[in-house]
């Protein structure tokens, strides 16, 4: 179980989470959407150790990691992805896989130990695995991005916009790759994004941030039509 409880944090004057809490259960999708500057990925820099909080706590199956720094994190179960693509481009797409197996190898030992040539198929990525990182196009990087995250044997992989300047193909597709790699590794997610059709074909809840709050949580429809969530997400009245 992944545990956020009371996340406050603020940068100078800035609010950017106040009181934010968060609950994720073993082999669940959970998404998080909200308008820009709502503290999606402030919420996600808090929980991996990037960010610091004023208060609040961040619990993995029990064990307190707030305030942890980041590699201590990554190696206790969070592993994340973000907006920009932060691959090793010198390295080939398997090779990118295999660092993170070897990392998972050492860090990760109660957990079963990652299928590189598994997660490089059920990403699509077996055909290009002899490729630099550096060659690959925009939608296959994010696909090994994520084989990458999945191949550290995580206990929840956390998932920041991995569909942005997808094809509405390449999103829908992204479905299916998400919840296959999390369930190749036990792992369950949470993931950010702006494409309401994908947080609802993938997400079991939703939970919706506005200026940093949590204003609602909930199945994808229940939140979906929530008269706040409507408001501050969508752009429209309750009674719209």
């Amino acid at each position: 179980m992944l545990e956020v409880s009371g996340l406050t944090t603020a940068y100078g004057e800035i609010s950017a989470l106040r009181d934010a809490n968060l609950r994720v259960g073993s082999g669940e999708v959970v998404g998080l959407i909200g308008p820009n500057g709502a503290g999606k990925t402030t919420l996600l820099n808090v929980v991996t150790g990037l960010v610091g909080a004023d208060s609040g706590r961040v619990a993995l199956s029990g064990a307190d990691l707030s305030g942890a720094p980041s590699h201590r994190v990554a190696r206790s179960g969070l592993v994340r992805t973000f907006q920009n693509l932060r691959l090793f481009g010198s390295l080939t797409v398997r090779e990118n896989v295999e660092v993170s197996a070897l990392v998972a190898s050492t860090s990760r030992r109660h957990r079963p130990p990652p299928d590189v040539d598994g997660l490089l198929v059920a990403a699509g990525l077996w055909e290009v695995r002899h490729r630099r990182a550096r060659e690959l196009d925009y939608g296959t990087s994010r696909r090994l991005e994520l084989a990458r995250a999945a191949a550290m044997s995580p206990s929840f992989l956390l998932l920041d916009e991995p569909t942005s300047g997808m094809s509405d193909t390449e999103s829908e597709a992204m479905v299916a790759q998400v919840r296959r790699m999390a369930g190749l590794v036990g792992a369950g997610v949470v993931v950010i994004d702006h494409d309401l059709n994908f947080i609802t074909g993938i997400c079991d809840r939703v939970t919706c941030l506005d200026a940093g709050q949590v204003i609602a949580t909930g199945t994808p429809d229940e939140v979906r039509a929530h008269p706040a969530v409507r408001a501050a997400y969508l752009g429209v009245s309750a009674s719209d």
